[in-house]
C-alpha cells in the first residue's frame, strides 16, 4: 500500500485544511525562533548599555577625584595659615578612600578589565601619599620644598595614573563597539533565517498543493475523462481507478463503475430482449441511471471546484506581487475552462436523452449577432485578426426561436476559427430566406484562414469526444464536444451543420436552422457591420447593445444574510466573497438549523437567505418550504446555492419557493447581479409578486384552464412531518384563510386600501405554499387592483376568493382528509 494511500482517502476539505495547518506550523516556528533570538539580542544591548554606561560614569567620577585632588595640592602653596594646610590632608584622605571605593564599584561592571583596574588602584596610593607630603612641606618648609615634590613625584604619578584611567576608559568603549557589531550582526543572522525560512516553508506549501492537486486531482479525473469517452464507444476492457479511494474522486470513480457495469448489462440485454417490453424499461433505466450519474459527477465535481475557484478569486482581492497575481490568474481560467467542459458535457447528455426544451421566444437578429461579435471581439483583436460580419439583404430584424443556443452554435465556430488562425481574417456570414412554409430558415457560415484540415480529418468532425486529430487536442486543447453539441442543437431546430476545408488555406464551418416568423417586424435589410467597415485588427467590433445599468452597489452594503450549507469551505468561500461586498454573513449548517435561527431573530434582521440544497438533518428544498407555510417569511428572499446545477433542479428550487438558483462554482458576477436584484431596499418592498414564485395561471373568469389545487408542496411536507404535526397544520391554515376571507369582504366594502394590499400580500403567501393555486392568482389580482385604487375591481375580486376559499379547500381535504376520531386516538 502507497505512503500516501491514507491521506488521498481524505475529503478535499481535510487536505487543505492540512496544508494550511502546515503552513500554519511553519510560521509558527519561525515566529518563536525569531522571539526567541530577538529577545536575547534585547538583552545583550540592555546589560552592555547598563554596565558600560555606569563603568562610564564611575571612572569619570573618579577622574574628578583626582582633578580635585590635584586642585587641593595646588591652593595649599597659595596658603598662608598652617592650621589651614594641614586641614587639607584630612580632605585628600577622604578623597582618596571615595576613589578607592568607586574603583571597588568598577570592578565587577568589567571583570575582563581586573588587571587594569589592579594597576590604577596599585597607582593611586602613591599619588594620594605625594599629595599629603606636599600639604606637609608646605606646611613646614614653604614652598621651595613642596615645589619640588610636585615636580619630581606628584605630577608624574598623577600623570601615569591618569593615562591609565584613559586607556581602560578607551578600552571599555573598544569592547562597547565589539559587542554592539557582533549583536548587530546576530540580529541580522535572525532576520536572514526567519526570511528564508518563510521563503522556503511558502515554496515546500506551493509545492506540496502542485503535487497533490496533478497527483489526487487532475491526474485521477482526467482518467476517468478517458475511460468514459471509451466508454461511448462501448470499450469496457479498461479498469476504472480509484474505486476504493474514499474521497470526493472515489464517490466519481465509484459512479463511474456503477455506470459501467448498467452499461454493460444493458448491452447484454438489449442482445437478448432488444423487441420486447423489458429493453424499452431497461433503456429508460439506464437513461435515469446516466442522468443520475451525471448530476453526480456534477455535483462532485463542482463542489470542490467551487472552493477553488472561490479562494482564488478571494485570493486575488489580496495585495499580490505580479508572479503571484499571474499564476493565480492561470488557476482562475484553468477552474473555468474545466467548468465549461462540465457544462458541455451536461448539454450533450440533455440532448441525448431528449431533455434539451428549446425556447420559441422573438428576438432580433442584430442585437444577437452584435452579443455574439462582442464577446470575442477582443479575443480576435489580441491575435490581430479582423473579424468580418455580413448578413445577406432580405433578412427580417425578428425571428421567433432560441437565440441562447443559436448563440451558442456561433460563439462555437468563432472561438475555433480564433483558436487556429494565426494571421489572415474571419468572417461571419448569415442568410435568412423564406423556406416555402410559414418558417424562415437561417443559414450562418464562419470562414477563417487558419491551418485548415484534409478530408480524413474533416469527417472526423461533429462527433462526440473526437477531433480532426490527436495532434490538435495537444497544440490547441478541447474536448470534441463543442462540434457535437451544435450538430445537436442545430438537428434540433430541424437544421443540420457542415464543413468544408483545405489544409494551410482555412475552414468554413457552417449551420442551418428553421425559426418562426415573428408579428413584429417584416423583412428588412439589417444595418450590421459590413467587411469593408471593420477592415483591420484596430476596428472595432459591433458591440453588444448596452445593458441596464445594475443598481448601487452600495444598497448591499451593510445588509445581513443568512448562509446555509453544510460544506466548511464552501461556507468560507462564500462568506468571504459576500464580505467582500459589504454584506454581514451568518452561517449555518443545516436547514433545521436555519429554521432555528429565523425563528429566534425579530423579522427584518436577515435581508436573505442563501440555501444549499442537499444537507444532512433537513435539506434545503424542505427548509424553504416550512419557511414558506409561516406568513413572518412569506416575503423574505430564499436563494438556492448549490452544485445542483440541472434544469430539474433549478425546477425543484422554484417550485420549493426560492427565488432565484445561483450555480456552484459561483460566477460572482452573476452572484451580485442576483443578490442586487433582490437584496436592495426596492426589491425587499416590492411585494409578493416578485417574491413568491408561482405556476402562471390566469386571473379572469373566462379561464377555464386554471388548477384549483396542487397537492405537490404537501405531499413531501406530509413525508417530512409527523401526522399529528401535519394535521395540526392544516387545520391552522384552514382556520386563516376563513378568517382572512372575511377581512377581504370587509376591507372591499368599507374600501380600506392599505388594509387589502396587506392582506392580499398575505393570502397570495400562504395560498401558493399550500398549493391553492386558484386563490394564489386572486390574490395577486387583488393586490393590483388594490394599488390601483380600482374599488369596483376589488369588491369583484374579493367576491371571487370567497368562493375560491371554499373551493381550494374543499379540494386540499378531499386530498388530505383529516384523521378520523378512531385513528386519533390510537
Amino acid at each position: 500500500m502507497s505512503v500516501l494511500t491514507p491521506f488521498a482517502n481524505l475529503r478535499l476539505t481535510t487536505k487543505i485544511l492540512l496544508l494550511v495547518g502546515l503552513l500554519g506550523s511553519i510560521a509558527l516556528a519561525i515566529s518563536i525562533y525569531s522571539m526567541a533570538n530577538m529577545r536575547s539580542v534585547d538583552r545583550g544591548y540592555r546589560g552592555l548599555i547598563e554596565r558600560q554606561a555606569q563603568s562610564a560614569l564611575l571612572l569619570s567620577d573618579a577622574a574628578l577625584l583626582l582633578s580635585d585632588s590635584s586642585k587641593l595640592v595646588y591652593a595649599v602653596l597659595t596658603e598662608q595659615e598652617e592650621h589651614k594646610m594641614r586641614a587639607v590632608n584630612g580632605v585628600v584622605s577622604g578623597l582618596q578612600k571615595e576613589f578607592d571605593a568607586t574603583l571597588a564599584r568598577i570592578r565587577p561592571l568589567i571583570p575582563g578589565r581586573a588587571a587594569a583596574l589592579d594597576a590604577i588602584a596599585a597607582q593611586a596610593p602613591a599619588v594620594f601619599e605625594h599629595a599629603r607630603a606636599i600639604v606637609e612641606a608646605a606646611a613646614r618648609w614653604r614652598g621651595d620644598r613642596a615645589l619640588r615634590i610636585i615636580h619630581e613625584g606628584f605630577e608624574p604619578a598623577l600623570r601615569a595614573l591618569q593615562a591609565d584611567m584613559e586607556a581602560l576608559r578607551g578600552a571599555s568603549i573598544a569592547e562597547f563597539g565589539h559587542a554592539s557589531v557582533e549583536l548587530n550582526r546576530t540580529t541580522n543572522r535572525t532576520i536572514v533565517a526567519a526570511a528564508i525560512a518563510v521563503v522556503g516553508g511558502l515554496l515546500l506549501v506551493l509545492a506540496l498543493s502542485g503535487y497533490l492537486s496533478i497527483t489526487q486531482i487532475s491526474r485521477p479525473i482526467a482518467a476517468l475523462t478517458r475511460i468514459m469517452e471509451r466508454l461511448t464507444d462501448r470499450r469496457y476492457d479498461d479498469a476504472i481507478p480509484g474505486t476504493g479511494r474514499r474521497d470526493e474522486v472515489g464517490t466519481m470513480a465509484q459512479a463511474l463503475q456503477v455506470f459501467k457495469d448498467s452499461m454493460q448489462r444493458a448491452d447484454r440485454l438489449s442482445i437478448e430482449v432488444a423487441k420486447s417490453e423489458q429493453a424499452r424499461l431497461l433503456s429508460e433505466q439506464i437513461a435515469r441511471e446516466k442522468t443520475a450519474f451525471l448530476a453526480l459527477m456534477s455535483h462532485e465535481i463542482r463542489t470542490p471546484l467551487n472552493a477553488m475557484l472561490g479562494m482564488t478569486q478571494l485570493a486575488l482581492k489580496s495585495e499580490l506581487s505580479p508572479p503571484q497575481r499571474m499564476r493565480i490568474e492561470t488557476i482562475l481560467r484553468a477552474g473555468r475552462h474545466l467548468l465549461s467542459i462540465i457544462n458541455d458535457i451536461l448539454d450533450l447528455s440533455k440532448i441525448d436523452s431528449g431533455k434539451l426544451v428549446l425556447e420559441k421566444t422573438d428576438f432580433e437578429l442584430e442585437h444577437l449577432l452584435a452579443d455574439v461579435v462582442g464577446m470575442l471581439a477582443d479575443k480576435a483583436a489580441d491575435k490581430g485578426l479582423p473579424l468580418h460580419v455580413r448578413v445577406a439583404d432580405g433578412a427580417p430584424r425578428m425571428l421567433v426561436g432560441d437565440p441562447m443556443r443559436i448563440s451558442q452554435i456561433l460563439l462555437n465556430y468563432l472561438d475555433n476559427a480564433i483558436k487556429f488562425t494565426q494571421r489572415g481574417e474571419i468572417a461571419l456570414e448569415i442568410e435568412v430566406r423564406p423556406d416555402g412554409t410559414e418558417y424562415w430558415l437561417l443559414t450562418g457560415s464562419v470562414r477563417d484562414t487558419g491551418i485548415g484540415m484534409d478530408a480524413q480529418q474533416v469527417a472526423n468532425l461533429f462527433q462526440a469526444f473526437r477531433q480532426a486529430d490527436a495532434s490538435i487536442t495537444r497544440r490547441f486543447g478541447g474536448t470534441g464536444l463543442g462540434l457535437a453539441i451544435c450538430r445537436r442543437l442545430a438537428e434540433s431546430m430541424d437544421g443540420s451543420t457542415g464543413a468544408s476545408s483545405t489544409p494551410g488555406a482555412g475552414s468554413t464551418f457552417w449551420f442551418s436552422a428553421r425559426l418562426g416568423r415573428s408579428a413584429l417586424s417584416e423583412p428588412a435589410p439589417l444595418s450590421m457591420v459590413r467587411p469593408e467597415e471593420n477592415a483591420g485588427p484596430d476596428s472595432p467590433a459591433p458591440a453588444a447593445p448596452p445593458c441596464a445599468p445594475g443598481q448601487d452597489a452600495r444598497a448591499l452594503h451593510g445588509r445581513r444574510v443568512l448562509l446555509v450549507d453544510d460544506n466548511a469551505l464552501n461556507r468560507t468561500v462564500a462568506t468571504g466573497l459576500l464580505e467582500s461586498g459589504g454584506l454581514l454573513v451568518d452561517a449555518v449548517d443545516d436547514g433545521q438549523a436555519a429554521l432555528d435561527t429565523l425563528r429566534a431573530v425579530p423579522d427584518g434582521r436577515y435581508a436573505a437567505v442563501l440555501m444549499d440544497m442537499q444537507m444532512p438533518v433537513m435539506d434545503g428544498l424542505t427548509a424553504t418550504r416550512l419557511l414558506r407555510t409561516e406568513p413572518r417569511f412569506a416575503g423574505l428572499p430564499i436563494l438556492a446555492m448549490t452544485a445542483n446545477a440541472t434544469r430539474e433542479d433549478i425546477a425543484a428550487t422554484a417550485q420549493a419557493g426560492m427565488n432565484a438558483h445561483i450555480a456552484k462554482p459561483i460566477d460572482e458576477d452573476a452572484l451580485w447581479d442576483i443578490l442586487r436584484r433582490w437584496i436592495s431596499r426596492e426589491a425587499v418592498e416590492a411585494g409578493s409578486e416578485r417574491n413568491i414564485p408561482a405556476p402562471a395561471a390566469a386571473e379572469t373568469d373566462d379561464a377555464p384552464s386554471m388548477e384549483i389545487f396542487t397537492p405537490a408542496p404537501l405531499r413531501e411536507l406530509r413525508q417530512r412531518l409527523a401526522p399529528a404535526r401535519f394535521e395540526a397544520l392544516l387545520a391552522m391554515f384552514e382556520e386563516d384563510c376563513r378568517a382572512r376571507c372575511l377581512r377581504i369582504g370587509e376591507a372591499a366594502r368599507a374600501g380600506h386600501v392599505d388594509a387589502l394590499r396587506q392582506e392580499a400580500h398575505d393570502l397570495a403567501s400562504t395560498a401558493g405554499s399550500f398549493g391553492l393555486l386558484a386563490l394564489l392568482a386572486l390574490g395577486l389580482e387583488l393586490r393590483r387592483a388594490a394599488q390601483a385604487h380600482d374599488m369596483r375591481a376589488t369588491r369583484h375580486v374579493a367576491a371571487r376568493i370567497e368562493r375560491a376559499t371554499g373551493e381550494g379547500l374543499r379540494a386540499l381535504r378531499a386530498t388530505f382528509p383529516p384523521p378520523r376520531p378512531a385513528d386519533a386516538e390510537r
